[in-house]
């Protein structure tokens, strides 16, 4: 579903020949008209479905129209959505009880449909003036999250774009070009965005109002790479993480130029500290902290102090999945072969390619784990992939065309002696100067990997 600018009306009345009689000339006046029986139900569906205008009955059974009205204005995103109250009684205390809660209009039955509609319209556009329209929104398995900040960069909108998924909530504040501020659960900044990239499922909605200055205040294009590396790279080094509960213990003082592991270094200096700890103390976010925390028990630097007392130190590599670097520079064909690898050894293909990376693929062959990661190969993501390098096994890059063969060049340099690397593609042919291994078929695919896996058995990773 993509962004969409629809008229969105929600009706609510107990009463379902009075429901449908709106319901129908509603829509010939051109608007997409959504429904209840109560207050209750009409909570729900305004909660993920955000309407731009509530006409609601007063007397309606679970959930009156008042009640309705006031849970909406507790929200801080349905905090000015229009509100028109519909009622059988016009008594003027009647109508002050209805605006008190927070309405924006009170009409008396029987009222004229003609007028109810001018006043529906009226609200509307006063509403889409003032910029606090309701109708941005979409579903995240349509749009995912990268791709919505891409719209907020180019329109440079300033509002808040809230988040809903599986009862969660969150939101992303925006002005001028820059993400200002995000929370998301219990989590904020970094942390809140790197859990919403992951959303496959869920909704948003965009509310156009003057924003503050802040915790983030970095341009989106900069957080969007950003937050894309730094999950990147915890999947990478997800095989190192210690549970939350391990206390961890200072083994050697790495020489780095890394900010976040000082950080963290230098809270351990001090003594052992667990997870939690750590990210309290360093000041990074929890992501961070956990990927300088990683990093560390790869290099066997720290070590994990169990409840027992007794130091023990990190898990041995060897047991650990292969992890297979899969680079690209052609989207629609890397996409193709990672499915054709998926179908092969019966795993579930990846959703797509979004902003440079592909999800992540695990596979299984003759008793082996796998775990691919595949990213963009151009030069301009050396960013995100040569940090991956560290960490994977061997490396695959995927050419398509004499066009990659400057991105494949640039990648080989940045290879370290003793690393398997291939030079694949997925049709028959050969690019000048390039002897590519092909994968164009299940059994081609299965050959490669079994040739990759007996080569590193062999020794051939120093």
């Amino acid at each position: 579903m993509p962004i969409t600018e629809n008229k969105k009306i929600l009706i609510a009345d107990d009463n379902e020949s009075v429901l449908m009689a709106l319901e129908f000339n509603i829509q010939q006046a051109g608007y997409t008209v959504l429904t209840a029986a109560n207050g209750k139900e009409a909570l729900e569906i305004a909660t993920t479905e955000f309407p731009d205008v509530i006409v609601s009955d007063v007397a309606m059974p679970e959930m009156d129209g008042i009640e309705l009205c006031k849970k909406l204005r507790a929200i801080p995103e349905f905090s000015d959505i229009p509100f028109i109250f519909l009622s059988a009684h016009d008594e003027p205390k009647e109508r002050v009880r209805g605006l008190k809660s927070g309405a924006d209009d009170y009409i008396a039955k029987p009222y004229d449909m003609e007028e109810l509609i001018t006043r529906i319209g009226i609200l509307y556009d006063r509403t889409k003036k003032n910029g606090h329209s309701n109708a941005l929104s979409g579903e995240f398995r349509e749009l995912p999250l990268p791709d919505v900040l891409q719209v907020f960069e180019q329109t440079r909108k300033e509002g808040t774009l809230f988040i809903r998924s599986g009862g969660e909530k969150g939101a992303i504040s925006f002005r001028d070009g820059m993400v200002m501020d995000a929370v998301y659960r219990d989590l904020s900044g970094e942390d809140a965005m790197a859990e919403s990239f992951l959303l496959k499922e869920g909704s948003f909605n965009y509310k156009s109002h003057a924003v503050s200055s802040g915790a983030i205040a970095k341009p989106i294009t900069f957080i969007m790479m950003e937050t894309i590396r730094l999950i990147d790279e915890k999947s990478v080094l997800e095989d190192f993480m210690p549970d939350e509960r391990d206390r961890l213990m200072l083994k050697d003082i790495p020489l780095t130029d890394d900010p976040d592991v000082e950080a963290v270094v230098k809270v351990l200096q001090k003594g052992a500290a667990d997870l939690v700890e750590l990210h309290k103390s360093s000041d990074l976010s929890r992501i961070r902290t956990g990927i300088a925390i990683a990093r560390l028990m790869r290099d066997k630097q720290i070590e994990t102090v169990k409840s027992s007392g007794k130091i023990e130190p990190s898990t041995d590599t060897s047991a650990k999945p292969f992890k297979l670097l899969f680079v690209f520079a052609d989207e629609a064909g890397a996409a193709e072969v990672l499915k054709k690898i998926a179908e092969t050894f019966h795993s579930v293909s990846p959703h797509g390619i979004k902003a440079g990376a592909a999800d992540f693929l695990k596979v299984i062959v003759s008793d082996i784990i796998l775990h691919i990661f595949a990213l963009r190969g151009d030069k301009r993501f050396s960013f995100l992939w040569e940090p991956m390098l560290a960490a994977s096994y061997a490396a695959v890059f995927l050419v398509k065309s004499a066009r990659d063969i400057e991105h494949l060049e640039f990648f080989r340099s940045r290879i370290g002696s003793g690393m398997p690397f291939y030079a694949i593609s997925a049709e028959r042919s050969n690019v000048s100067g390039e002897t590519l291994r092909v994968v164009s078929s299940h059994e081609d695919i299965k050959e490669f990997f079994s040739e990759v896996l007996t080569e590193f058995s062999a020794g051939s990773r120093k």
